[in-house]
């Protein structure tokens, strides 16, 4: 008569310990086990195919260029002052920049913005007024000046810097530049000029420029 089990899978019967092995564990052959480390790793192989076409799907589609074109039978053109392609037809435009110059309409049925006249480029006429540029190095800087009171500074250290030059009198007059009475509360500095002899100041139209 089995009275009870012992540790270690050890009974006692009719007073005798009687030793019992345990329960075997089932055994895989190995052609399961590869099979099923195949199919573990085919998982993983959809998974992260599937987690690369989510993440392709959600990703914005790049800009694409437009494309202008003078409009035809009209006679219009595109100059591009340049030797190689003086006449232009059509041109493509990306993100602000000129992506592409066709000399003739595009042979494929294109989707393009017809322009009802002739297109130049952009005239920048660049120069430089040297006479008041010279006039701007003998004069009082006053560019940025907040107050009357740094007008009347700037003035007194342009006049001691120069002692001795002649500035101040009859002949030569100092001259002071880039002041903005926007500045002073909207008021023109004529408390500068009476407390100077001889003064003139060139207002700049920031205050406008501002507005505008």
């Amino acid at each position: 008569m089995i009275q009870g089990p012992l540790p270690n899978g050890k009974f006692i019967s009719d007073g005798n310990i009687i030793q019992t092995l345990p329960n075997p564990k089932p055994l895989q052959s190995p052609a399961m086990d590869s099979i099923s480390r195949g199919l573990t790793a085919f998982s993983v192989l959809i998974g992260a195919i599937a987690a690369f076409l989510v993440s392709y799907s959600l990703k914005p589609s790049p800009p694409q260029s437009k494309l202008y074109c003078v409009a035809p039978d009209t006679g219009h053109f595109i100059s591009t002052l340049n030797t190689s392609l003086p006449h232009a037809k059509c041109f493509r435009v990306l993100n602000g920049l000129f992506t592409d110059v066709l000399e003739s309409y595009p042979i494929k049925s294109e989707s393009a913005i017809l322009l009802d006249g002739f297109v130049i480029p952009g005239i920048i006429e660049s120069h430089g007024h040297m006479l008041q540029y010279g006039e701007m190095l003998e004069s009082v800087s006053l560019y940025g000046a907040e107050s009357v009171e740094e007008v009347r500074g700037r003035i007194k250290q342009f006049m001691s810097l120069h002692e001795g030059e002649g500035y101040g009198g009859r002949d030569k007059w100092v001259r002071g530049i880039g002041w903005d009475q926007g500045n002073f509360g909207g008021v023109m500095p004529t408390a500068v000029i009476n407390a100077f002899s001889y003064l003139f100041l060139d207002m700049v139209f920031e205050t406008l420029l501002r507005a505008s």
